[in-house]
């Protein structure tokens, strides 16, 4: 009876379920209430579990894949927005700086529906080439020659001309360029136009850590930073200098002040850490980030070291900073080594801002007092 019950239980649901014009096929309860009472009258003991129609399993076996599908939807929605407002901003930017063209050709008899339909070309131009825009993974760095693993360049950084329009990226590496030679670090520079097209001279040295020739004495790690006051880039990096009173493997914190065109300008490669005392190699400086503040036109140069002021011991690495001036190099509370770091010899110890207000408060009394003056005179002629 148990291999014929599937049968028997079929023609019964078959016989009473209705299936003509206007019954609902996906109807599970009707379905299940007759599969109850079949089951009953054949078998009263013959349990009935829970009853899904396909439909139902369908849906919960897709749950999953319905949830991701709803994120990559909601996802690709925010990246058509974005991109929607980004071509918005370059357009209304391009139209704003055309702003004389268009008055000028409406002047001659452009119809306003003409200049609207060149612009709305332009940015579905724009929308459809954006993606295909720029060389796939150009090469930057060329250092030592090609196929030679001697020869490397590692951790770049990157800082954007915005009076230029152009980058620079610096990075350290080994070249073969005389007189350096293998192993011996140093930081190198290469200028970008704003396509990623090189400018000036190819992979130019940075840095000078220790006598050329000597793989001893290296720089690595560099960052960079744009300063629009003076259009120029203070790079800096941590290093191992020969520069007296520092000795071999004592690493400190180094800067160089590069021009728009990325010629060196100032102190060359001067010394901005000062971890533990000088000539102790046990104490060191790594792993500098710079940032430059507009309101004041000065850098804050952080870094990680190891130092001994105060409490602080052999291997107690902490954290570290230095704000420097183009003018003056001041050190931040709780700096390093001895309450700061070595300052730069070409900066002034005084902010020129402080001599120029005592010069216009000078001005201002002084011409109190020429008018006083005057009053005076007038009054004893009178």
């Amino acid at each position: 009876m148990t291999e014929a019950l599937p049968d028997k239980v079929r023609e019964a649901l078959v016989a009473q379920i209705p299936m003509g014009y206007g019954a609902d096929p996906w109807d599970v309860a009707q379905t299940v209430t007759v599969a109850r009472d079949v089951l009953h009258e054949m078998d009263p003991l013959i349990p009935l579990g829970t009853v899904r129609s396909l439909r139902d399993v369908w849906r919960a076996s897709m749950v999953r894949q319905e949830f991701v599908l709803t994120l990559l939807a909601v996802f690709g929605a925010m990246a058509l927005l974005l991109a929607a407002v980004g071509v918005y901003g370059v357009t209304a930017q391009a139209t704003r700086k055309r702003t004389q063209e268009i008055g000028i050709r409406m002047a001659v008899g452009a119809r306003r529906h003409h200049i609207l339909l060149q612009f709305l070309v332009e940015a579905v131009v724009l929308s459809a080439a954006g993606g295909a825009i720029g060389t796939n993974d150009f090469r930057l760095s060329d250092m030592g020659p090609d196929g030679d693993t001697g020869y490397f360049a590692f951790n770049p950084a990157v800082a954007f001309n915005a009076t230029a329009d152009e980058y620079l990226v610096v990075w350290y590496g080994t070249d073969n360029t005389a007189p350096l030679v293998a192993n011996e670090n140093e930081i190198f520079g290469q200028r970008l136009d704003g396509t990623g097209g090189e400018l000036g001279a190819n992979d130019f040295r940075i840095s000078d850590m220790g006598p050329n020739g000597n793989s001893n004495y290296s720089a690595y790690d560099p960052v960079v930073a744009w300063n629009a006051i003076a259009n120029e880039y203070l790079v800096v990096w941590h290093g191992d200098d020969n520069t007296a009173p520092l000795v071999n493997g004592e690493g400190e914190i180094f800067g160089q002040r590069l021009d728009a065109a990325g010629g060196e300008t100032g102190t060359n490669d001067f010394r901005l850490s000062d971890m533990g005392p000088d000539g102790d190699a046990n104490f060191y400086a790594a792993d500098a980030a710079v940032a430059w503040r507009s309101m004041t036109n000065e850098y804050l140069v952080v870094w990680y070291g190891d130092d001994d002021t105060g409490a602080l011991v052999d291997d107690e690495n902490e954290i570290f900073g230095q704000l420097y001036r183009l003018f003056s190099s001041i050190p931040l509370a709780g700096g390093g080594g001895g309450g700061g770091c070595t300052l730069n010899p070409a900066a002034t110890r005084h902010d020129p801002v402080i001599p120029l207000l005592m010069l216009i408060a000078a001005g201002c009394l002084l011409r109190r007092r020429v008018r006083r003056q005057a009053s005076l005179g007038s009054t004893a002629c009178g």
